[in-house]
């Protein structure tokens, strides 16, 4: 795999995070909502919330996020 220089940045951020899930289940429990929703847990918008590391775009890009609670959302 090439390296990808956004994706090293993240990394270096701490803005990705594994979920044990498949891609199937992540289907089924994401949702769309939007990046300027403020956090209940940590007041940060969800713009600033890690990505979900194992589903990426046709781009190679993760593209979904994780909030404090878990819940997997796209922006």
């Amino acid at each position: 795999m090439v390296d990808d220089p956004y994706l090293e940045h993240l990394k270096r951020k701490n803005l990705l995070k594994h979920v044990d899930l498949s891609d199937e289940e992540i289907a089924k429990v994401m949702f769309r909502t939007g990046g300027n929703v403020i956090c209940d847990i940590c007041g940060r918008d969800l713009y600033s919330h890690p990505f979900v590391d194992n589903v990426h775009d046709m781009n190679g890009h993760p593209f979904l996020h994780i909030t404090c609670s878990g819940k997997i959302v796209k922006l």
